[in-house]
């Protein structure tokens, strides 16, 4: 297996990364989100040629995904909480103990840094739409965002236990092969789930 502390992003690196981000208008947050995305499921598919190994047919899990993890009928900025949410587990997910010798280490950095680009980007967004927020009425305020806040913390709730549920299921597993086959395919379909979260921003 392949040690994660070998596949960390250098630091000087990531300090070109945040520079870059800096210059990025949130006007363009869809279409950056949207590339990240596709690039993502693209780099998973590379991992194993695109291929699942029949050897791990065997191997079952359900993680109970369900939509109603995500924010329904909630403000683009609700959206963009949950966008940064799901990007910070996936991140947390490829950065367990050890992943596949087979898996090809530049495969798994560059997905690392687009989720850490992309959970600073949207970090920044958001704290312009708070600074957006300031100029309200108080009153007004406090009561559209009430009962938003409360949908959107219990989603965030269940998300993180969907993603615990996989991390328990690697550990029970010894981060087997097989055990990390079935994960890659279940981070394909949260990248497709954020595309279709991104898809709202438009």
């Amino acid at each position: 297996m392949l040690n994660i502390q070998q596949c960390l992003i250098p630091a000087y690196l990531l300090f070109l990364l945040v520079t870059s981000i800096s210059s990025l208008d949130c006007d363009s947050l869809y279409f950056y989100l949207r590339n990240v995305s596709l690039d993502g499921m693209i780099l998973l598919r590379k991992m194993s040629k695109g291929e699942f190994p029949l050897q791990c047919l065997k191997t079952r899990m359900d993680f109970e995904f369900s939509q109603e993890l995500l924010p329904p009928n909630q403000s683009l900025t609700d959206v963009k909480i949950a966008i940064y949410e799901m990007s910070q587990q996936i991140f947390n997910i490829f950065s367990q103990n050890y992943l596949p010798l087979t898996w090809e280490e530049e495969n798994v950095q560059k997905i690392q840094i687009k989720l850490d680009h992309q959970s600073e980007y949207l970090q920044r967004c958001l704290e312009e739409d708070e600074k957006e927020k300031e100029v309200l009425e108080k009153e007004d305020e406090d009561e559209i965002s009430y009962s938003g806040l409360t949908v959107l913390q219990l989603n965030n709730l269940e998300l993180r236990k969907y993603f615990k549920r996989i991390g328990s299921f690697l550990k029970e597993k010894e981060y087997s092969h097989c055990a990390w086959e079935i994960v890659r395919l279940e981070m394909r379909r949260c990248f497709y789930t954020l595309q279709k979260l991104i898809s709202q921003l438009k």
